[in-house]
């Protein structure tokens, strides 16, 4: 212990000479300068040890001592290193790999997701980040049944979840919910119903027995497909499944301004750079924007990755700017039917489970700034729907 604190408060060797050097001791006794290490070289030389600071006091008492002293060696921190005080970037580099090697390995800079299949991963890192997993805390602090049950009440879709760390990387590993199986039980009872009026053109019953036929008029919730099956001496009840066709007909009215605005591009072109680390986010470019109401704004990220698949939190954003003028456009009356049109029978094909348009007739008009249209289609579709099926009073009917 004597020694770290020797070399930490620094020491010089001095070499006295004189007719006595002994009288040298006595002195530094006398105005109580500490020293050590005495050593007599010859009758007239003696060597001994004092502090850095009590150096200029011996060599003095020396001389009151009818002696002659002089450093000979210089001993401790100060003096060994005493250049690294002209190289001030060589000190900062060197605590801020001190200050790494003692808060990197306990803390988290890196995470990653594992088991994952249907749930996007980025969701998953969104929900442990909102449970305190962050860039950069503190590893211990990390409470993985805490985490579990936050992100699995976030996320229904996960069955289970666990944080490990390994370093300075925390591996989020996750099992998901099996998927449901499709259908119904096989003890279930269900029949299948008509979603929309028609005139029935074809019945496929796969399973249950039919209770109407082809050429009949049905209305929307009418029974198509019953779950019970007459056997005779006896029912059976099933599932009911199978694909019964109708024509149906439908009348659709849509509208649409008369004018719009057009975005006029002007050429102008500006790009805005970003470095963000960690949820700090400071802008490197020069410059101002263009009005957020005159311009499209395109983001790109640009992660820093290492060569092992680890994504470090620092990225770079780069937003670009195109720069539009507004200008009023009419639509003419053609443009605005056959839009509407589009629109009417692209929502038609959309509702049908299976189907397809056979024949339409539409009126189009003009009124209070709007251009108007009237559809009336005649379609040939699917409109068997499955629903659970009632079989004793009280029994409620899942759609």
């Amino acid at each position: 212990m004597r020694k770290l604190t020797d070399l930490l408060r620094g020491y010089v060797r001095l070499r006295v000479t004189g007719g006595s050097p002994q009288w040298c001791l006595n002195r530094l006794t006398a105005e109580r300068i500490p020293f050590w290490g005495t050593e007599f070289v010859d009758p007239f030389t003696l060597e001994v040890n004092v502090y850095s600071r009590d150096a200029a006091a011996a060599k003095n008492a020396a001389q009151r001592a009818m002696c002659d002293a002089e450093a000979v060696a210089s001993h401790g921190v100060r003096s060994r290193y005493h250049g690294l005080l002209r190289r001030p970037v060589l000190l900062a580099f060197t605590a801020l790999a001190i200050v790494c090697a003692l808060l990197v390995p306990n803390r988290i800079w890196f995470l990653r997701v594992e088991g994952n299949v249907t749930v996007p991963t980025e969701k998953i890192l969104r929900a442990v980040r909102e449970a305190g997993v962050t860039v950069g805390v503190y590893g211990p602090s990390v409470k993985p049944q805490m985490i579990r049950y936050r992100v699995l009440n976030d996320i229904p879709e996960l069955l289970w979840l666990t944080v490990t760390q390994n370093g300075a990387s925390a591996v989020v590993t996750v099992r998901e919910k099996e998927p449901k199986p499709l259908g119904a039980p096989r003890d279930a009872m269900r029949n299948m119903v008509a979603i929309r009026g028609g005139l029935i053109t074809d019945i496929s019953v796969l399973e249950g027995s039919a209770a109407v036929e082809k050429g009949k008029t049905v209305l929307p919730g009418e029974l198509l497909i019953s779950g019970v099956i007459d056997l005779g001496n006896k029912f059976r009840v099933c599932c009911a499944d199978g694909e019964v066709f109708a024509r149906t007909w439908r009348e659709i009215g849509a509208v649409t301004p008369k004018t719009y605005l057009r975005k006029a591009p002007t050429g102008r072109v500006r790009h805005t750079v970003f470095l963000q680390i960690g949820k700090n986010r400071m802008k490197i470019s020069f410059g101002s924007g263009f009005s957020g109401a005159t311009c499209d704004k395109m983001t790109e990220t640009k992660t820093l990755t290492l060569p092992g698949g680890l994504t470090l939190p620092v990225s770079l954003i780069v937003e670009t700017y195109r720069e539009f003028t507004p200008s009023v456009t009419e639509t003419t009356a053609e443009d605005a039917a056959a839009l509407l049109r589009e629109t009417v029978e692209r929502g038609v094909i959309s509702e049908m489970i299976a189907g397809k348009i056979l024949s339409a007739s539409m009126t189009d008009g003009e009124s209070d700034g709007v251009y108007t249209l009237l559809e009336k289609l005649e379609c040939e579709e699917m409109i068997a729907r499955p629903v659970r099926a009632v079989r004793f009073k009280g029994d409620e009917t899942n759609d």
